[in-house]
């Protein structure tokens, strides 16, 4: 997003609870900002059976998945929510916590029926 001309303003680690299966997630969260327009964003990389905010430790993940001839498919997801011209960061973070629980209960449907499992070639 810095490409786009958005700057940042925080970046950290942020602990998400209440995810169904997982229980918590830890994901990047960033709060940007461009012409005066602000937004909160997360971000994290998902597998069938891993979440991780770091990109190093996906690359570990994934290559498990690969030696263990399973998939290497995995999800890049970047919730990103607005911030009213006041409001706190702290309001658009439960906002965006609560976002995420339903997403990842959505998401969690498709992860458990093997969505990323691909047929063998014939």
């Amino acid at each position: 997003m810095p490409s786009l001309g958005w700057k940042t303003l925080q970046i950290g680690d942020h602990v998400i609870t209440g995810i169904p299966i997982f229980g918590e997630i830890t994901v990047r969260k960033m709060l940007i900002e461009k012409m005066g327009v602000r937004q909160l964003v997360y971000y994290w990389f998902q597998t069938n059976r891993r979440v991780s905010a770091d990109v190093n430790l996906n690359r570990l993940h994934l290559t498990y998945h690969a030696l263990s001839r399973e998939n290497t498919y995995d999800l890049f997801i970047r919730p990103i929510t607005p911030l009213g011209p006041d409001e706190d960061p702290f309001a658009a973070e439960t906002r965006l916590d609560g976002f995420t629980r339903t997403l990842m209960s959505s998401l969690t449907v498709f992860l458990t029926d093997n969505i990323f499992q691909v047929e063998p070639a014939r």
